[in-house]
């Protein structure tokens, strides 16, 4: 059975949540690719919905964060990026999603920051996502 948005959304945002260090950010950048970043990453938000191969290419060439992700859309048949459906029906969702990742003050060193789930309770709301994927994530993580 294949998984619900908010399920997929949900488990991409785990992958920051459960080892913070994975954020695809390097000082005031966020990459598409850890490799971009040197980090031990598979990406930025987005990034990780992407190949290893396209994500390198969207560092290459596109500006990164939210408005990256309209850009990424614009520019993906030129830059020869495929784009997954969950990121082409949802752009503007996955601009939200990018910038709670991007964000430094929606996180600490064990996942979200009480700013990053008020604002994750706010996109929950908006999308109006299943928030029953999201709960692990809106408890207290001191």
């Amino acid at each position: 059975m294949e998984k619900s948005l908010s399920e997929q959304l949900a488990d991409n945002l785990a992958y920051y949540v459960n080892d913070t260090s994975k954020r695809c950010k390097n000082n005031t950048s966020c990459y598409y690719s850890g490799v971009t970043a040197k980090k031990d990453s598979e990406g930025c938000f987005v990034g990780r919905l992407l190949t290893p191969e396209d994500r390198i290419k969207a560092d290459n060439r596109l500006t990164f964060g939210a408005s990256g992700v309209n850009s990424l859309c614009n520019l993906a048949e030129d830059l020869g990026i495929t784009i997954p459906d969950i990121i082409k029906d949802n752009v503007r969702l996955m601009g939200v999603f990018q910038s709670l990742h991007d964000r430094n003050e929606y996180w600490t060193k064990t996942g979200l920051s009480e700013e990053g789930k008020t604002s994750l309770k706010m996109i929950i709301d908006d999308f109006e996502l299943e928030v029953k994927y999201f709960e692990k994530f809106l408890v207290d993580t001191k």
